[in-house]
């Protein structure tokens, strides 16, 4: 056997070594990931109600909202307005406790308007610009009430989708408002 013979054999000796080990890193056993059990969620219900109108859940809350007016801004406006849209609508939307407990409500609204999105617009003059960020606690029988404005398409064509989550029981209820 020759010297060159020789060397190649100890290094295809070597290199066979090298990859056996490393296939026998890749075969480590790996337990399997713990088992999580599911959590059933409460009912999410979704009620579909004239603006005006109240929307009343099973959970005990309500969602009101009145009909959407044409505002003129009046302070210092974000600038979420659609390309080509330049009115703005203002709607009050009421969330009523009733249920017999405590609760932090957050909303959740969306809206849109001739078949578009009609995105949150914030005015700094109606409640420190804030819109839906406010997340209040709201007591037993208590109410809290939002002033939102929304970038519109047609004022007459708006479709809002105001949900009202009970932060503390994960759950929502929407109230769907039309005219």
């Amino acid at each position: 056997m020759t010297l060159g013979q020789t060397l190649r054999r100890s290094i295809l000796a070597a290199a066979t070594l090298i990859v056996a080990s490393g296939l026998t890193a890749c075969a480590t056993v790996i337990d399997p990931p713990p088992v999580i059990p599911s959590v059933s969620l409460p009912d999410m219900e979704t009620v579909s109600v004239k603006f005006g109108h109240t929307a009343t859940f099973t959970s005990g809350l309500s969602i009101a909202a009145t009909r959407p007016v044409v505002y003129v801004p009046q302070g210092s406006v974000s600038d979420n307005y659609t390309p080509g849209v330049t009115t703005a609508v203002k709607v009050d939307v009421t969330c009523t406790n009733g249920t017999g407990a405590k609760q932090d409500i957050i909303l959740a609204p969306t809206a849109t308007s001739a078949g578009v999105n009609a995105p949150q617009v914030f005015d700094l003059a109606l409640n420190g610009g804030q819109g839906s960020s406010i997340m209040p606690t709201i007591d037993p029988g208590g109410h809290f009430t939002w002033t939102l404005l929304f970038a519109v398409a047609d004022p007459a064509d708006i479709t809002l989708n105001a949900a009202c989550d009970l932060f503390a029981k994960y759950t929502s209820d929407t109230a769907v408002f039309t005219f």
